[in-house]
């Protein structure tokens, strides 16, 4: 029995070795190994280029908050007495917010897939060029090679990955928004429903 309890412990003592040094320890091994093997400069390899992927939330946000701003100010034209609207309903959130996040993912998507040919030829295309002139002629490669079809493979797939969880991203977001301006000021939400049933008198 005692030996068994040993055997027990040692292979547990083995299998946290193992764990920590697949855990922080492996993490720090790993990133000393590409540092002495490629330089301190491949540690940061591609992030230049994916600096630019920071631009589809940029479009998506800036293009929900231009169609927002038409939809409440339409609100506001269309309930005169009733106080200004301060949110969109959940069906407008979710509509918005889908055709918001397929418009962000439709103008940064070629340069996503340049971005994954590049890793998958682990940088051999660059021959000395910058991250962001070797993602730009890969870019153009895709183009001379297919045109747009090249450039937007396999969008579809994205679309329906990005598109739909947007839309319940912002579906929730406006409906949290209504209930919240609720809570903080009830007196203005009781006029409005008030004026609104006021209205369909």
């Amino acid at each position: 029995r005692r030996r068994c309890s040993d055997g027990g412990g040692s292979e547990a003592d083995s299998r946290t070795r193992a764990q920590a040094d697949t855990g922080v320890l492996g993490m720090v091994a790993l990133l000393l190994s590409i540092k002495r093997k490629d330089g301190a400069r491949a540690l940061w390899a591609g992030t230049a280029a994916s600096l630019f992927l920071v631009s589809n939330p940029i479009i998506q946000f800036s293009v929900y908050e231009s169609l927002k701003a038409l939809r409440m100010k339409a609100k506001v034209a269309n309930r005169p007495g009733r106080g200004p609207a301060v949110s969109l309903s959940a069906a407008e959130g979710f509509l918005f917010g889908a055709l918001a996040k397929a418009v962000a993912t439709f103008a940064t998507y070629p340069l996503q897939v340049a971005q994954s040919k590049l890793r998958a030829e682990g940088g051999t295309r660059k021959g000395g060029k910058s991250e962001s002139a070797a993602t730009l002629d890969c870019i153009l490669e895709m183009w001379a090679e297919g045109g747009m079809k090249q450039c937007f493979a396999g969008i579809e797939a994205k679309l329906a990955q990005t598109v739909l969880t947007a839309a319940f991203v912002f579906a929730i977001y406006e409906t949290a928004l209504r209930n919240v301006n609720r809570v903080l000021n009830p007196k203005a939400a009781a006029a409005a429903a008030a004026a609104a049933a006021a209205g369909r008198r």
